[in-house]
C-alpha cells in the first residue's frame, strides 16, 4: 500500500525539486572542486592545531593554538559554504518556496511545537552536535544534528530541521575528495531539498515514510548528478539507495515508523548534549579571559616596576643635582683639591644632563606620600625635596638645559650667589694677571693646612707655605670652584 501512494507523493513534490534539477558545466565543477579542496586545506591545518593545543605547555600557547583551530574552522566553513552556494546554483537545486515559507503542521504531536515556525531554506556547512530551537509554543526544543544518534550514523551526511536550516556533514565533503565528484554534494542537497519542500507544504509525517520518498527521487537523479563516477559505482550507489529503501518500506510495513521529531524523553538527553557542547564552548572563552587575566596582571606588574624604575631613576637624579649644588664640602675627598673638583663638577654636570628624568605629577605625589627618597635631615636632603617639588609644580616637561640653568641659579644661592661668584670672579682674574700680588704682601707667610686643621707657624711666628681659599674664611663657593668652574692658582 505504502509503495503504491509512493508516486502521488512525489509527482506533487518532484515539480518544485527533482525536475528543475541538471547537470552544470564543467567550470562549475572545478569552482565547486576547488572551494571544497580549500576547506579540506583548512580542515586538516584546524586539526595540527588542535594537536597543538592539547600538547600546549603554558595558557598562553594553549590560546594561541586554539585561536589558530577556530580560524582554521571558520575558514573551512566559509569554503565549505561556498561548495555549498556554487552547488544549489550550478545543479539548480534551490526548491520552490513562498515569500515567507512556515512549516507545516506535522503528523507527529510530538512536532507540534514547529507548526507555523519561519522555515527558510537555508543550507550550511556544520559539524555533528546539538541544537535549541524556540518553538511556536514559546519554548525551548532540543534536536540532534549528530548521526551517532540514528540507528546508521555511517549513512547520514546532511539533516534538516523544522526552521529550515539544512546542515552537511564533514564526512561527505571527504566521500567528494575521494570520488572526485561535486555532484556527490548535489544528491544530498536535492534529497533534503524534498524534505523541505514536504516541510513546508504537506507536513512531515514519519521518518521512514520521508526517507522512502526522498531516495526514490535521489535514485532517479544518480546518472544526472554523478556522470563522473564509473557505471558500475554509479550501479553501486543505486543498489545502496534501493537497499535503504526496502529496509524502511519493511519497517513502515511492520508498523515501526518513527517521529521525525525526538519524543520528550530524547529531548532531555538532546538538551543535556546541548548543555555540554556549549560549556566545551565556553571553555575558550574561559581560557580568553584567564589569559587576559595573567595579560593584565603582567602588564600592571610591570607598569609597577617601571613606575618604580622610573621613580628611582628620578630620585638619583633630583639627589645628583643637589649634590652638585651643594658642592665641595670639608671632609670630602675633593676638599682642596681643585683638578679633583673641576673633574668631579664636570662628572655630575655630565650625568645631570644626560639622565633628566621628568615624571608625571601622579608619579611624583605617589613617591612622596612613600617617603621614599633618600631622606634624613641633611641639607642635600633638603634641598632633594625642595627640587622635586619644584620639578612637580612645573606647568610642562622641560628640557635638560632649562634644568641646568636652574641648577646653575640654586648652585650660586640665588640672587646672592651672584653678587658672591662676581667678587670672586674678579678675585681669579686678579691672580691670573699677578695684581693678586697686593693680596701675598698683605698676608704673607700662608701655610698650607688639610680640613679641619690649624695652620701651622714657624718658630718667626708667620705661617708656613701658600695660603688655600677657606683659611680665613672667604666666600663659601669661591673654595669649592663653584662660580667659574676653574680652580684657584
Amino acid at each position: 500500500m505504502l509503495l503504491r501512494s509512493r508516486p502521488a507523493v512525489l509527482a506533487a513534490l518532484l515539480p518544485a525539486v527533482a525536475r528543475a534539477a541538471s547537470s552544470p558545466s564543467d567550470e562549475a565543477k572545478v569552482q565547486i572542486m576547488d572551494a571544497i579542496r580549500a576547506g579540506m586545506a583548512a580542515k586538516a591545518a584546524m586539526r595540527a592545531a588542535i594537536r597543538e593545543r592539547e600538547a600546549a605547555p603554558s595558557p598562553e600557547s594553549a590560546l594561541r593554538d586554539w585561536t589558530a583551530a577556530r580560524t582554521a574552522q571558520s575558514e573551512m566553513k566559509v569554503n565549505f559554504d561556498l561548495a555549498i552556494r556554487l552547488t544549489q546554483d550550478a545543479y539548480r537545486l534551490k526548491p520552490e518556496m513562498p515569500p515567507e515559507p512556515r512549516a507545516a503542521k506535522p503528523l507527529s504531536t510530538d512536532g507540534a511545537w514547529s507548526a507555523g515556525l519561519s522555515a527558510a531554506w537555508a543550507p550550511e556547512y556544520g559539524p555533528p552536535g546539538h541544537r535549541e530551537i524556540r518553538g511556536s509554543d514559546g519554548l525551548l526544543h532540543y534536536l540532534s544534528i549528530n548521526p551517532r544518534d540514528g540507528p546508521k550514523p555511517e549513512d547520514v551526511v546532511a539533516f534538516t530541521d523544522p526552521d529550515g536550516r539544512v546542515t552537511i556533514m564533514p564526512s561527505l565533503f571527504d566521500r567528494i575528495i575521494d570520488n572526485d565528484e561535486p555532484g556527490l554534494l548535489a544528491s544530498a542537497l536535492h534529497h533534503e531539498a524534498l524534505h523541505y519542500r514536504e516541510l513546508i507544504t504537506t507536513g512531515w509525517d514519519t521518518h521512514e515514510q520521508m526517507e522512502i520518498r526522498a531516495n526514490q527521487a535521489s535514485l532517479a537523479m544518480v546518472d544526472v548528478f554523478m556522470p563522473g563516477l564509473s557505471a558500475k559505482v554509479r550501479e553501486e550507489v543505486k543498489d545502496a539507495l534501493r537497499a535503504r529503501m526496502a529496509a524502511y518500506e519493511a519497517l513502515a510495513s511492520a508498523g515501526a515508523t518513527r517521529s521525525p521529531f525526538p519524543n520528550p524523553e530524547q529531548e532531555k538527553r538532546f538538551e543535556e548534549a546541548f548543555r555540554r557542547q556549549e560549556s566545551r564552548g565556553l571553555e575558550y572563552h574561559d581560557l580568553v579571559r584567564h589569559v587576559e587575566r595573567r595579560d593584565r596582571d603582567l602588564r600592571e606588574s610591570l607598569e609597577a616596576s617601571r613606575r618604580g624604575l622610573r621613580w628611582a631613576k628620578f630620585n638619583l637624579w633630583t639627589l645628583n643635582s643637589c649634590v652638585y649644588i651643594e658642592g665641595t664640602t670639608p671632609g670630602s675627598p675633593e676638599w682642596g683639591r681643585p683638578d679633583l673638583i673641576r673633574a668631579r663638577d664636570q662628572k655630575l654636570q655630565s650625568y645631570l644632563r644626560g639622565n633628566l628624568v621628568v615624571l608625571p605629577s601622579d608619579e611624583i605625589d605617589a613617591g612622596l606620600a612613600r617617603g621614599d627618597t633618600y631622606g634624613g635631615d641633611s641639607a642635600i636632603a633638603r634641598c632633594q625635596d625642595r627640587m622635586i617639588r619644584m620639578i612637580r609644580d612645573l606647568p610642562s616637561p622641560v628640557d635638560a638645559d632649562w634644568m641646568m640653568d636652574r641648577i646653575e641659579y640654586e648652585r650660586r644661592g640665588g640672587r646672592t650667589g651672584e653678587i658672591i661668584s662676581g667678587v670672586i670672579e674678579s678675585v681669579r682674574r686678579a691672580v691670573a694677571d699677578g695684581t693678586a700680588a697686593l693680596v701675598k704682601a698683605a698676608s704673607p707667610g700662608v701655610a698650607t693646612r688639610g680640613p679641619g686643621e690649624q695652620p701651622v707657624r714657624d718658630p718667626g711666628g708667620g705661617e708656613r707655605g701658600p695660603r688655600m681659599p677657606g683659611d680665613y674664611n672667604p666666600p663659601r663657593d669661591q673654595a669649592r670652584g663653584i662660580s667659574t668652574g676653574k680652580p684657584w692658582d
